[in-house]
């Protein structure tokens, strides 16, 4: 059904590589497929759930939550929101203060880079070869081009520039031109396949930025909130 009505390539593609996998159940560590067999989810990219399936005490507040409030009003003050905004203020490193909550990771990139843009006043944002960002217009624009001209949808090629991961010099090759608005990466690039950065990369990307009068973009949608062993992954 999935082939007939979803993702007929992507189930083409993991036939052919013999993962023949429709998930049901999933607890913990656990997922099982629809047979009842269980398997220790390994998966590292994107879906990975970082306190595990359906954990007890998470499923107890979201119940909870769920008898007493709804999504709310986005036009009227929530007390939830503004909790989990001081929290992150808290836990973040920096002055963060205010916290504009997105619905998706391509929705929070594009607000970043336009904030970005109006607080620079420049247009250009670098972004790391083979990088994703998302798939939307603007987070589609700044991550790998493949998938944004597959769809004609690239925009000036004057406002988005590529460079290779842990190359200093490359970085620094077009920052020095001051018309960077900002730089965005991914603290660990997924679809670089997962390569670490080098020692005092990203603190150098970072003292580039201040340098060029650039900002500094960190997506941690992928190594935030815990998923590399601390709360925040750079």
């Amino acid at each position: 059904m999935a082939r007939e009505y979803v993702c007929p390539g992507k189930i083409d593609t993991f036939g052919q590589v013999g993962i023949d996998l429709v998930i049901g159940k999933r607890k913990g560590p656990y997922i099982f497929d629809t047979n009842g067999n269980r398997f220790i989810d390994l998966h590292i990219n994107g879906g990975v759930f970082n306190l595990g399936h359906r954990h007890p005490e998470l499923i107890a507040t979201l119940v909870s939550a769920l008898e007493n409030t709804d999504i709310g009003n986005h036009h009227f003050a929530s007390e939830a929101r503004a909790l989990l905004a001081r929290k992150l203020a808290e836990k973040t490193p920096g002055d963060l203060h205010y916290t504009v909550f997105a619905s998706s990771g391509s929705e929070a990139v594009d607000i970043a880079v336009k904030t970005a843009r109006w607080a620079t006043q420049r247009r250009q944002i670098v972004s790391l070869n083979k990088g994703y960002h998302g798939s939307t217009g603007i987070s589609g624009n700044v991550g790998d081009t493949t998938n944004i001209d597959y769809f004609l949808s690239r925009g000036s090629r004057a406002d988005y520039a590529h460079v290779p991961f842990n190359d200093l010099p490359a970085m620094e090759d077009i920052l020095a031109r001051e018309e960077t608005a900002a730089v965005i990466m991914e603290t660990i690039p997924a679809t670089y396949g997962f390569p670490l950065p080098e020692n005092g990369y990203l603190q150098g990307v970072r003292k580039m930025c201040r340098e060029y009068g650039a900002l500094y973009i960190a997506d941690e949608v992928q190594t935030g909130l815990g998923r590399t062993g601390n709360l925040w992954g750079g």
